[in-house]
């Protein structure tokens, strides 16, 4: 009995409670309704925002990858710039103004297209370019350790280009001592470059002998001809080439070379015409021609008698 009861008052508590919120819900309607639609919003805005984000940022590493091959004008670089310019992501800028750096590094030394050394003024302009987008990557991602190792070699390297030593072997002090490059090959290429810093600091002097165009002997000078070579510099013996061109004996009256190793056709005696080739000359063992003539027949006397008799 006392169970039954206990269970009633469950139950009509529990009608109490829906009953209740349902006179809430009737009162507050329109109320739950905007709450409801507004969160319904944000959440749809914010998964359209992170979707479009991510979209734009694949377009970007996109055009990052197709820049990175087109030639290095100052429209290419003014695109990357751009690309840094949005900021959509972290890595994205970071590799957007290392590729902008290393393009203006680029500029300064003359290619194969360009005849002459680039002027002075341009030099030192992709040089500040360059320079102020590796400090903007020490500045701005010192998580992004990929990228910030690779902005600080290209800088140490920017000052060398510069002769400015000091600044070179301070940038690759800091990254031998930086804890985050201790397990990067960052650390083994900055204690490289520090080792051969000063070998490379050094201007290179060559030879006076290297610097000079040998002259000729003079009697070489005086036995060739007017803007031709000697003939033994073309690979003839002297005694060769001091023999005259015209020596009056045609390629055809010349004799064979002894040591060639071709065999020679063998000479043979013209036969007069109308000439029978005569048996005995012909070599023994040697079957006769069968081009020759064959002999004429005995003619016997007129008057009968034998030849024997």
């Amino acid at each position: 009995m006392k169970t039954e009861r206990r269970q009633e008052l469950r139950t009509n508590e529990l009608s109490e409670q829906i009953e209740q919120i349902t006179d809430y819900v009737r009162r507050n309607g329109l109320l739950l309704s905007a709450v409801v639609l507004a969160a319904a919003v944000v959440f749809g805005g914010y998964f359209w925002y992170s979707s479009h984000r991510q979209a734009k940022a694949n377009e970007a590493w996109a055009s990052l990858s197709r820049m990175s091959r087109e030639p290095d004008d100052a429209v290419v670089l003014s695109q990357i710039e751009a690309v840094a310019n949005q900021d959509i992501s972290p890595s994205l800028t970071a590799e957007a103004l290392l590729l902008l750096g290393e393009k203006a590094m680029r500029k300064m030394a003359p290619t194969r297209s360009e005849a002459a050394q680039p002027a002075p003024e341009d030099v030192a302009a992709w040089a500040s370019k360059a320079k102020t987008a590796f400090e903007s990557i020490i500045r701005r991602f010192p998580t992004e350790v990929t990228a910030l190792g690779t902005a600080m070699m290209q800088l140490g390297v920017l000052h060398e280009n510069q002769s400015e030593i000091a600044a070179a072997r301070e940038i690759y002090e800091k990254i031998r001592s930086d804890a985050r490059f201790q397990h990067t090959p960052f650390r083994a290429l900055a204690e490289f470059r520090l080792a051969r810093l000063d070998q490379w600091a050094s201007p290179v002097v060559f030879p006076p002998a290297l610097m000079t165009v040998p002259e000729p002997p003079p009697e070489e000078a005086a036995t060739a001809r007017p803007g031709a070579l000697p003939l033994f510099s073309q690979g003839l013996p002297p005694e060769a080439a001091a023999q005259k061109p015209d020596s009056g004996a045609t390629p055809e009256q010349a004799a064979p070379d002894a040591t060639s190793d071709e065999p020679q056709p063998p000479t043979e005696s013209p036969v007069p015409a109308g000439k029978n080739p005569d048996p005995a000359d012909e070599k023994p063992g040697e079957p006769p021609n069968p081009a020759a003539d064959p002999p004429a027949p005995t003619q016997p006397p007129a008057d009968g008698s034998s030849t024997g008799s």
